[in-house]
């Protein structure tokens, strides 16, 4: 066979995984391609990272992972979103990177909800925020911003500290202050954001930053990434 046929068959078999819209994942997950991803996106290889990256056993209970152009997240601003089984993924990203990172992001979620006892029982995690949305308040009051100390006191979502963290503050600026208390500005928003960004993080390329910043989160990613199968009957 000649260079020039053997490169013609490779670039046909690249184009057609390329243009190929249901995969598998995990032994089962079903992932389906609605609208196209970035050109430089090779699913194959981000299942093979997903794969190789997180325990089957952190998974269970996932069936569908959709990458589309999802009016409804759009409107809301968000990339991902993890509902009754499936991830949702915006197609529109820059790069493979970017979309690994969001479904990462999103089995945290899943994973919450499989091990929430695990996680939150003993409360060490839940201390662990809230000294460091102290630590936050602290800091804002020191840049002579001006609100009320409740709303750092709770560990749910709250629409308000949302926009009160993008808009007031601006994630650029709370990006420089928050360096040695978050992993990242996102992880202020919520207990469960908190969590999922560390879990982000851990799996993408930072697990020593979540180390030293979020040593409670650390160790119990840690212990659930170790967790035999067996153990949970899966």
């Amino acid at each position: 066979m000649t260079d020039e046929l053997t490169e013609y068959f490779k670039a046909s078999i690249h184009r057609n995984l390329h243009e190929r819209k249901e995969f598998t994942a995990f032994g089962g997950v079903k992932v389906y391609i609605k609208d196209p991803l970035p050109q430089n996106t090779d699913v194959t290889n981000l299942i093979q990272r997903l794969e190789n990256s997180v325990p089957t056993h952190l998974v269970n209970g996932l069936e569908l992972i959709i990458f589309g152009n999802f009016e409804k997240l759009k409107e809301r601003g968000v990339i991902a979103s993890y509902s009754d089984g499936a991830i949702y993924v915006i197609s529109e990203q820059d790069d493979e990177d970017d979309i690994y990172a969001d479904i990462v992001h999103e089995i945290a979620h899943l994973i919450e909800e499989n091990f929430s006892y695990d996680i939150y029982a003993d409360r060490k995690i839940s201390d662990e925020f809230l000294g460091k949305r102290i630590a936050l308040y602290n800091v804002l009051l020191g840049q002579g911003l001006k609100f009320t100390k409740e709303p750092f006191l709770e560990v749910e979502y709250s629409e308000a500290f949302d926009i009160f963290l993008h808009d007031t503050v601006g994630y650029d600026k709370l990006h420089i202050l928050t360096t040695n208390i978050f992993v990242s500005p996102y992880g202020a928003t919520s207990l469960r954001e908190y969590f999922a960004n560390c879990f982000e993080n851990y799996l993408t390329d930072s697990p020593m930053l979540v180390k030293d910043i979020s040593p409670a989160v650390y160790e119990k990613i840690q212990n659930l990434m170790e967790i035999n199968d067996d153990e949970y009957g899966y």
